[in-house]
């Protein structure tokens, strides 16, 4: 569960023309196809009306224009569904951690015990970070 909310919100890290990692394929896919994941959901939720509104009115539309993908970026960033899914997916990586707990230390447990700081932590993630940091600066 932790792996897919982390990859869903992954999903709203765009780069700039010269990004130091690719996009990907479906980037955004959720969202173009209508899905409603976390990140998505405390969007309309919780965003401001005007937010909510151009989210609502982007799903399903399958038009990824650059313009779109800045747009829900940035109202991810600013409702708060970055920093509650960011939350959230501590929460995960810690219980993941736990139930580690007594178990045999092989090849076995170390690859559950990475995927314990995948849930928290990917280049994706790293990136949005970034962005919301550099926000936090220009404001």
């Amino acid at each position: 569960t932790g792996l897919h909310i982390a990859n869903d919100l992954g999903d709203f890290a765009i780069l700039d023309e010269n990004g130091s990692f690719k996009s990907y394929q479906d980037q955004m896919s959720d969202l173009w196809n209508g899905r409603i994941t976390l990140p998505i959901y405390w969007v309309l939720k919780n965003g401001t009306k005007e937010q909510a509104t151009k989210i609502a009115l982007m799903r399903g539309t399958k038009k990824v224009t650059r313009e779109n993908q800045i747009y829900a970026l940035n109202a991810v960033m600013d409702s708060g569904a970055f920093n509650h899914t960011i939350a959230l997916l501590g929460a995960y990586s810690n219980d993941a951690k736990k139930a580690l707990t007594g178990l045999r230390k092989n090849k076995w447990y170390d690859a559950l015990r990475s995927t314990s700081s995948t849930i928290r932590s990917n280049k994706y993630l790293r990136y949005m970070r970034t962005f919301q940091n550099e926000g936090e600066k220009n404001e």
